[in-house]
């Protein structure tokens, strides 16, 4: 068994391990595809309030976490721009937590 590397690039790279994991052998770009038809389907059969609960003290609702998958792609596509117009981009980061707050998602 190895050991965790730790810093910014051991995270990001426990993070893409972990990532891929969950798709297993499924192809990432077909995942994407049908995302937001997975996502509506999830809204379309819940109600507002069960969305909106929070499952554990501390844990995001099923809106924030919706939520932050759009945030991701409007942060993507922009990090994207950048890697394709710019030769030597700066790839902020962002602070989810404080996204997800100050957007008011579960509102």
């Amino acid at each position: 068994m190895s050991t965790p590397q730790t810093g910014f690039l051991g995270s990001a790279q426990v993070y893409r391990d972990k990532m891929f994991k969950l798709l297993g052998d499924q192809n990432p770009l077909e995942v994407l595809t049908r995302t937001a038809a997975v996502l509506a389907d999830i809204v379309g059969k819940h109600a507002a309030p069960l969305l909106r609960a929070r499952p554990f003290e501390g844990k995001w609702t099923p809106n924030e976490i919706i939520s932050h998958l759009t945030d991701s792609e409007w942060v993507y596509g922009y990090r994207l721009r950048l890697i394709l117009c710019e030769r030597n981009p700066a790839i902020v980061g962002t602070n989810q937590e404080s996204w997800v707050a100050g957007l008011r998602h579960n509102e």
